[in-house]
């Protein structure tokens, strides 16, 4: 038999070495890596202190007000005071947008914050705001509360325009039917949201009432119980203040000349309480004012009036009654007006003696004539 052949030998395989990223793709990767995996707080600078938010703040509202009467003296001398009477408020937002454009929408500190050496950051990633967030804030601080408030106000108008027509076409119809009510009209639930917003509207507060006494005045307390956000825009897009004083750096060196910044807690609490008896006197005014709306109470005023003076004329000394004898300081009826109150009246409050030669200023009050003279010569 011929030989069969030999089985082939099998050559060994070598492995392949792996293939290296290059020096530059290792040393990209790392940059990426070490960009994702931030700490969640920026190292050797602390949150800024309520003290400083607030001087920054005040600082602003200084440098602010200077450039608004800068603008205005400029727009007094080429347009004229009557312009600038009708145009005053849109001047000042228009100040406002000019001074925070310049800082804020640019990426650099406004006076203030350079003057208490603070910085904007975002509070998600502890970054520099980035330009659609600055825009934004920008647009909340100046922009949003004027429109708003030009929303407000014409639709606060337009709804006290509704229920001043309702009424008088309710009182047309009363007088069509004196008799019989008239027959109810049907309306849609739109309409009757529409009607008691109406009836409302009247009652309702300003804008400039609404934002500075209730909403400023809660969210100021707030700032003051926590320390993070002094005005609402912030909170709206994020953005807190670092100092850029160091005393993290003090903290974490051991240092013990370091103080603790001083907080406003106190304060807030204050404020705080002071909302809440805001509150329940404007709850009582509100049951006051529905209770003189009742129909019912002018005829329970009458009865207790009658019920009044029949207890006077329980009591009778000589025949007279009691009341006729002795003094009621309550009473506005035996009520006399103090002569000092009539001569608090004619008294001149440049001299504070009696006017002589009386003169009314254009703004209404009336001073001696000698009185006003020496006055504007002085000012």
């Amino acid at each position: 038999m011929p030989d069969s052949p030999a089985p082939a030998t099998q050559q060994p395989t070598q492995l392949e070495a792996p293939v290296r990223p290059a020096p530059a793709a290792v040393a990209a990767r790392a940059r990426a890596e070490a960009l994702h995996q931030l700490p969640a707080r920026v190292p050797f600078f602390a949150s800024a202190a309520q003290p400083e938010i607030v001087r920054a703040n005040q600082k602003d509202l200084y440098y602010l007000s200077q450039l608004s009467e800068r603008i205005e003296d400029v727009a007094r001398s080429f347009l004229g005071t009557r312009w600038l009477q009708t145009w005053s408020k849109e001047l000042q937002h228009g100040s406002r947008l000019a001074y925070f454009g310049l800082t804020t929408l640019l990426g650099s500190q406004t006076l203030g914050e350079e003057y208490c050496d603070i910085m904007q950051y975002q509070n998600k990633d502890r970054r520099p705001p980035t330009l659609s967030r600055r825009a934004a804030l920008v647009a909340l601080h100046v922009l949003f509360p004027h429109v708003l408030g030009r929303t407000y106000a014409n639709l606060r108008r337009s709804l006290v325009h509704r229920h001043e027509a309702t009424q008088t076409s309710q009182a047309e119809i009363d007088s069509l039917f004196p008799s019989s009510p008239p027959p109810p009209a049907k309306k849609g639930v739109v309409d009757r949201w529409v009607d008691r917003l109406a009836s409302v509207a009247k009652d309702l507060p300003s804008f400039e009432t609404l934002t500075e006494d209730y909403l400023r005045s809660v969210h100021l307390a707030i700032f003051y119980l926590f320390g993070r956000y002094y005005s609402l825009s912030k909170r709206a897009t994020g953005i807190r203040f670092i100092s850029m004083q160091g005393r993290r750096a003090k903290a974490l060196s051991g240092s013990q000349n370091s103080p603790a910044p001083s907080s406003y807690e106190v304060l807030g609490v204050l404020m705080g309480v002071q909302l809440v008896v805001r509150g329940l006197l404007a709850i009582r005014r509100h049951r006051a004012a529905a209770a003189l709306a009742d129909p019912n109470a002018v005829e329970k005023e009458k009865e207790q009036e009658r019920q009044r003076q029949r207890r006077k004329k329980r009591f009778l000394i000589d025949g007279r009654p009691l009341a006729t004898v002795v003094f009621d300081p309550d009473d506005p009826e035996q009520a006399a007006p103090y002569p000092d109150e009539e001569d608090n009246e004619r008294r001149c409050t440049l001299c504070l003696g009696t006017r002589r030669d009386a003169t009314a200023t254009e703004c209404g009050h009336v001073f001696c004539w000698e009185c006003v003279v020496g006055w504007a010569r002085e000012k």
